[in-house]
């Protein structure tokens, strides 16, 4: 979409929370912005295939860090 200056994302959406960062890459990379994502340990691997945390392995390949975890939602930052 071409969105600039994000300082926020907020990610629940059911198992395709992977897709959705994909998806949002270009953005991701261009602002750095602070993200909650929700990642139930086995919900997106159940349901699509997907490794159990992919979402957060996703950010923590693109220089994030896990801030806080809080029953499933990780906060996560640039590191």
């Amino acid at each position: 979409f071409g969105f600039s200056n994000v300082d926020f994302i907020k990610i629940d959406c059911e198992g395709y929370e992977e897709f959705v960062l994909r998806g949002a890459e270009a953005t991701i990379e261009a602002s750095k912005p602070v993200i909650v994502v929700e990642q139930k340990r086995d919900m997106a691997s159940d349901r699509f295939g997907l490794a159990k945390l992919g979402a957060v392995a996703f950010l923590l390949e693109r220089g994030y860090k896990v801030a806080a975890e809080l029953s499933g939602d990780y906060l996560m930052v640039p590191a």
